[in-house]
């Protein structure tokens, strides 16, 4: 299907006036089309070269695909090839990982003073969307995110061959003398809950940019399932080192079940790098938050345990009491003594606790999170809920409900 210069123009307004991204039209002289206005000046220089870096690339079939480009780190440009020889700009984004720093020295190496607002800032998973959706209104043709091509380093000096094979060598050779060490490594820092270390660690690699010099494209030969499975292979490390350091193993199932259902859903590479820091950071707090906590005694490890596993069902006191072999008016002494508080207040604690869980990261109703918490109505959840967290269960949502889990449209 042929497209128009008006038709390109009228993509490229909408994109600045919608999602507030710089976007730009031009020729295939490097003359800009669109915008013909701009609030200020811009760094053409900049944006042609960039143009015939992608236009003449040696892989003629990545040229003619929309190419994610990383000039400097956790800033991001799209490059869209169109229909008679017109291509389309986006940029610069910054990633949600951008630094003030990082801002200001893309800025004076690039000469982009100029930009009096701050960057647009994209997750990668929002940035690979919007590749695919744009590309598909100026090609009407789908794209998966995890074939857009992605390359970093301005210069752009290495052919895709020396570089796949140089990167190939580093995964094969580098990264197999140094594995152990280092799942020796955080998995210490794991198992005594060292948040320093930890932090320390990812701040070295937390620039998802950095990734790319060990992984680079090759996830588009399956070592995306490479990464995968090591990704589900670290969880599962990282949840029993977080056992061994002394919390409880079904609060560590639970924390490796909602990774692995992250993993599953993932489609693409940057976002797995993010979930083996969201996998490091949640069983290295876990275990600090055990090592911190007040400690108490056998029998009221064991009776919170209890708890733990039947926070969905219907249980009495006399029931647990049943089971750790006690008698009840003394374990209900016993746990108001060591905790200071009531075992049914604790019950309703750690059950609010779980229901705040799943406004966040679930689509279940306010009503069916009443039930599946054993509260007998919605209104006296909804009551307790406000009394812990001094909001409804509604407001909880609306503010903290992860992106990812937010509904989709239909």
């Amino acid at each position: 299907m042929s497209h128009t210069s008006d038709h390109y123009t009228y993509i490229v307004h909408h994109i600045r006036e919608c999602f507030h991204i710089p976007a730009y039209l031009f020729d295939i002289s490097g003359i800009l089309l669109c915008p013909l206005t701009v609030d200020s000046p811009i760094n053409l220089q900049f944006f042609q070269t960039m143009i015939d870096t992608c236009h003449h690339y040696p892989k003629t079939d990545i040229a003619l695909f929309p190419q994610v480009l990383i000039p400097s780190d956790n800033i991001y440009f799209v490059f869209f090839p169109l229909e008679k020889e017109h291509f389309m700009l986006l940029g610069p984004i910054g990633s949600n990982y951008l630094t003030a720093r990082q801002n200001n020295d893309f800025r004076k190496k690039y000469h982009f003073e100029f930009m009096k607002n701050h960057f647009c800032r994209l997750s990668v998973s929002q940035l690979m969307s919007l590749t695919s959706i744009v590309w598909f209104m100026v090609s009407k043709t789908p794209i998966k995110t995890e074939d857009i091509y992605i390359r970093k380093d301005f210069s752009f000096q290495l052919t895709e061959a020396d570089s796949s094979g140089y990167r190939l060598y580093s995964y094969k050779e580098d990264k197999t003398k140094s594995n152990f060490e280092g799942e020796q490594i955080w998995c210490n820092y794991i198992e005594t809950g060292d948040v320093q270390k930890m932090n320390e660690m990812i701040s070295h690699t937390q620039n998802i940019v950095s990734s790319f010099e060990s992984v680079g494209t090759l996830a588009k030969d399956n070592d995306y399932k490479q990464l995968e499975y090591t990704l589900v292979t670290s969880i599962s490390l990282a949840m029993h080192a977080a056992i061994r350091g002394g919390v409880a193993p079904l609060q560590c199932y639970e924390a490796s079940d909602l990774l692995l259902q992250k993993a599953a859903a993932c489609t693409d590479i940057l976002k797995l790098y993010d979930l083996f820091i969201e996998t490091f950071r949640t069983f290295t707090t876990m275990v600090h938050l055990h090592i911190h906590s007040p400690k108490y005694g056998l029998l009221i490890e064991q009776c919170k345990d209890y708890i733990a596993r039947h926070l969905y069902h219907p249980f009495r006191i006399a029931d647990m009491s049943a089971q750790l072999h006690i008698n009840n008016n003394y374990l209900s002494q016993l746990f108001s003594r060591e905790t200071g508080m009531t075992i049914q207040h604790y019950i309703r604690n750690e059950r609010l606790n779980a229901a705040a869980n799943l406004l966040k990261y679930s689509e279940e109703s306010i009503g069916q999170i009443s039930d599946y918490m054993q509260f007998s109505s919605p209104s006296r959840f909804s009551g307790y809920f406000k009394e812990k967290y001094h909001m409804t269960p509604l407001e909880y949502r609306n503010k903290y409900k992860i992106a990812e889990f937010k509904d989709k449209p239909r």
